[in-house]
């Protein structure tokens, strides 16, 4: 999200209030994901994949299992696969916030519910690329290296330090 706030971005991706403030990066997919490679995540008002109340934890059905009753899921699988594309603003990327995990804070607290992106899970390993980091409290500006200190593209010799 270019020149977007950070509550907008947290709200959009199921992120507690506050979890962007400490800074976060921009990963880009650099490698096609194979029909088998992914799980179906459901959009992001579903926190960790799984349908119903977040505090019954992994007790709760996943998206998949529960679209496989009436889903074709290696149709959907394929379809969804060769639907990813990398380059412009339509590409798979991952938010990495400088906050991390907070085994104290409960999962509704901590993963509220999102606005609605799609989200997958990998199966396997896949190659990103940190493609910019924002500061605490600046809003990404966009690529280029003149966007300055407020997000960046990180040159591959810097982004080996993050």
């Amino acid at each position: 999200m270019v020149n977007g706030p950070a509550r907008e971005l947290e709200a959009r991706i199921g992120d507690h209030r506050g979890r962007l403030d400490r800074g976060w990066s921009l990963l880009l997919l650099k490698e096609k994901v194979a029909p088998g490679e992914i799980a179906l995540a459901g959009y992001s008002h579903l926190t960790g994949g799984r349908i119903g109340p977040p505090e019954q934890g992994l007790a709760r059905q996943t998206v998949e299992a529960d679209a496989a009753g009436f889903l074709d899921m290696g149709r959907v699988k394929r379809s969804l696969a060769e639907s990813f594309v990398f380059a412009g603003p339509q590409r798979i990327v991952k938010i990495i916030p400088a906050t991390g995990h907070d085994p104290a804070m409960r999962e509704p607290d901590q993963y509220p519910v999102g606005s609605g992106i799609p989200q997958w899970i990998l199966l396997t390993e896949k190659t990103f690329i940190v493609a910019a980091t924002v500061a605490p409290g600046m809003t990404y500006l966009g690529g280029g290296p003149d966007a300055g200190p407020a997000g960046f593209w990180v040159d591959p010799r810097a982004a080996n330090t993050l």
